[in-house]
């Protein structure tokens, strides 16, 4: 009984520990994006 429920314990904070490197892998892609759309826009404003 204990050890089934510190086995899901251990697999849920592994997933959400995964999903939180995700999404900080995923960070400054997002800022890349987010600085071409910006220089796009730029672009298009200045022109």
């Amino acid at each position: 009984m204990f050890r089934s429920t510190l086995r899901s314990a251990c697999f849920a904070f592994r997933s959400r520990f995964l999903n939180l490197l995700q999404k900080i892998e995923a960070l400054p892609l997002l800022r890349q994006c987010l600085f071409f759309w910006a220089a796009m826009k730029g672009e298009l404003l200045y022109e």
